[in-house]
């Protein structure tokens, strides 16, 4: 006699339970992967790759992202600069009269810059200093915001004052600056900066509570 408790897309027995119950178990995995992830916030140590849990991991929805460039891709302001390229991504000053190297900063307009973290080999007596530099269309610029190396006898970095400047590459183009000061050798050192910036949103479906953009 069939038993009433069948049912066709249920077979007898409990053998339906297993794959159900891997199933719930493979979901809470990924969800708990998901939820443990964390973006480093600009002022940890750089090689921290979590922030500590007082630290906000997020501004208003948008987590940091990070633009690091080279010491050693940066151009001199002019040929009377002289340096070598010791390592590790760095450059140094060996002699000339010019002391300030370049690069552009190209983030997409919108984009909200935090910090600028500035690296470097410093055992010298001398600093390394990197600025935060825009400039208009009329020759003019304006240093927004300065950091300085730090006698750290040997590889080190350090953070710039927060800032909240919202790029717009076509009116206000940005560059990185960096001063080498009058250190003629390797015991100072510009190995690059890292940038910490919140990335404009682009999809304007998610932008607004879901609401689409008036038009």
């Amino acid at each position: 006699m069939k038993r009433t408790t069948d049912h066709p897309c249920h077979p007898a027995g409990r053998s339906w339970l297993i794959p159900a119950i891997g199933l719930a178990a493979l979901m809470g995995l990924v969800l708990g992967l998901g939820l443990g992830r964390a973006h480093a916030a600009p002022g940890d140590d750089p090689g921290q790759m979590l922030a500590p849990p007082q630290t906000p991991e997020q501004i208003n929805g948008a987590g940091y992202e990070y633009l690091q460039i080279a010491g050693s891709s940066f151009i001199p302001f002019s040929s009377q600069a002289e340096f070598s390229y010791p390592g590790n991504g760095c450059i140094s000053k060996t002699g000339g009269t010019e002391a300030r190297f370049a690069h552009k900063l190209l983030l997409p307009a919108g984009s909200i810059v935090k910090f600028v973290r500035l690296y470097f080999y410093d055992d010298s007596s001398g600093l390394v200093t990197a600025f935060f530099t825009t400039y208009d269309a009329a020759g003019n610029f304006t240093e927004l915001a300065s950091v300085d190396s730090i006698d750290s006898s040997g590889y080190g970095s350090s953070l710039s004052p927060e800032l909240t400047y919202v790029v717009s590459p076509l009116s206000s183009p940005v560059n990185i600056v960096a001063n080498l000061g009058s250190q003629n050798d390797s015991s100072l050192r510009f190995c690059g900066v890292r940038v910490a910036f919140i990335p404009v949103v682009t999809d304007r479906i998610f932008a607004n509570g879901f609401d689409p953009t008036p038009l």
